[in-house]
């Protein structure tokens, strides 16, 4: 069995990869609780008892989050040269006269 590391209270082992449902499975079972998914259902009946299911649910929530609006949303934005992202102003494309 490899080894434990005790982080914030919840006892996991040292290495899980947590994007992958048997092993996040394997870890809550052998922490005694009966699941057979873990999808956020499931997660969420835990997480007022189980400190580790609230992380993961959390975790996976900043996942999604950066997979839609982080880093890929930076490279479909970024200027080819300067690989900054620019504002642009269309002062006249609102027919009100305001920014746009």
């Amino acid at each position: 069995m490899a080894p434990r590391l005790q982080h914030s209270g919840v006892l996991v082992p040292e290495a899980v990869n947590w994007d992958s449902v048997p092993q996040v499975l394997r870890v809550f079972q052998d922490l005694g609780y009966a699941v057979t998914s873990t999808n956020s259902k499931t997660l969420e009946g835990l997480a007022p008892t189980e400190r580790l299911a609230a992380l993961l649910l959390d975790y996976r929530e900043a996942r999604k989050r950066i997979g839609t609006y982080g880093a890929s949303c930076l490279q479909r934005y970024a200027h080819p040269l300067t690989h900054r992202v620019h504002a642009e102003y269309h002062q006249l494309g609102s027919r009100a006269g305001r920014l746009s």
